[in-house]
């Protein structure tokens, strides 16, 4: 699907401010983060940008519109595609959620690294390890029941190395199959890390908890979606 110009603008102002080094512009370009600035460094930036540069200006992108009015964007720059997601503000603007670049700076986590590892369980349909590392063993029949053929599994591979999973804060909102949720008081006082991970199809939210010294996550926003996506439906759940 084509962007609205607004989204465009926001990823091709987002993606210039990062390669040429502009913090101003990409703290217009972004929503505001107490970390934006490590996205500008000189270690951030160790390479020559004036190729992507010429390329940015004709770069080739598509996209949707997806949960609370967001944009997940593709955009084909320097032989990769990078992932954005561009958000609407009050005044209109359109900017680009930048949580995703700055977690994926960040040292592997614990907890971002058992969600990285269920996240490449569900690509490859690993039953074995999606019980390992789930919390509730019912329903999981459901995920890993149609694994894809061998030859797919090194690009499946790829793309779950390549996922950024970011930390959310109380309040913070994440997408669930029935509804927006918000991290909780509920999930802090049960012990549960929440993460938002862009993944090529959208943002997915992690549920993770340290049980018996290994980190096991919540399988259930994942069912909910494997039962729908079977045309199956939801009883209201608090979740």
């Amino acid at each position: 699907m084509s962007l609205p110009h607004g989204v465009l603008e926001a990823v091709r102002h987002a993606l210039s401010a990062r390669l040429r080094g502009d913090g101003a512009a990409l703290a217009r370009a972004c929503l505001p983060h107490a970390e934006l600035a490590t996205l500008t460094s000189p270690v951030a930036r160790a390479f020559d940008p004036a190729p992507l540069l010429r390329e940015l200006d004709a770069v080739q992108t598509s996209g949707r519109a997806t949960w609370n009015g967001r944009w997940l964007v593709h955009a084909f720059l320097g032989g990769r595609i990078e992932l954005l997601v561009a958000v609407q503000g009050d005044d209109g603007r359109w900017r680009i959620d930048p949580r995703y670049w700055i977690a994926a700076r960040r040292p592997a986590t614990p907890p971002a690294e058992a969600a990285r590892d269920f996240y490449r369980a569900l690509l490859l349909g690993d039953a074995a390890a999606l019980a390992e590392l789930a919390l509730d063993p019912r329903g999981l029949e459901l995920l890993g029941s149609n694994p894809p053929p061998a030859g797919e599994h090194a690009q499946l591979l790829h793309v779950a190395a390549s996922v950024a999973f970011a930390p959310l804060a109380l309040g913070d909102e994440y997408p669930t199959p029935e509804r927006v949720a918000r991290v909780e008081a509920k999930h802090l006082e049960h012990g549960y890390t929440v993460l938002l991970a862009l993944c090529p199809d959208g943002e997915l939210p992690f549920l993770v908890k340290l049980v018996d010294g290994r980190w096991k996550l919540s399988a259930f926003h994942f069912i909910q979606a494997a039962v729908l996506a079977r045309g199956g439906s939801l009883g209201r759940t608090d979740a």
